[in-house]
């Protein structure tokens, strides 16, 4: 079993949850989707967080996946939810598909280089996954 991940006060899931954190009641005031909030996770390279790295993503796992969920959602729960259920959705294709069609291999592009509202990235970043375990 992995252990669970730890990140210091440093790292960049906390360093996006405090700035998720600075727009989240404006955006919960005024009924607004959090699209800054979703465009810096998506620089961060965390749109294609569950992605499999043959596909341009992380790759990551469930336990890393709920780690940096649980740091973002300290900052705003509506930004992380919109981002947890796109990281779901990847890892359910990658699990149920085996090996990725024309239409899953699309999807995951637009995910990586975050294509949805208009908004692309010019490079898309890899969002870092090294942790440290407990």
């Amino acid at each position: 079993m992995t252990a669970p991940f730890r990140y210091g006060p440093d790292d960049p899931p906390r360093r996006l949850a405090m700035s998720f954190a600075s727009r989240a009641a404006a955006c919960d005031r005024f009924g607004r989707v959090p699209i800054e909030s979703l465009a810096e996770a998506a620089d961060a390279g965390l749109t294609g967080l569950t992605v499999p790295k043959d596909l341009g993503g992380q790759g990551a796992g469930l336990a890393e996946t709920v780690a940096i969920a649980r740091q973002l959602g300290a900052g705003d729960p509506a930004a992380t939810l919109i981002l947890a259920m796109t990281w779901l959705q990847h890892a359910n294709l990658a699990r149920e598909r085996g090996s990725p069609d024309a239409v899953h291999r699309e999807v995951a592009r637009e995910a990586v280089e975050w294509r949805w509202w208009g908004r692309r990235s010019r490079s898309p970043r890899r969002f870092s996954t090294t942790t440290t375990s407990a």
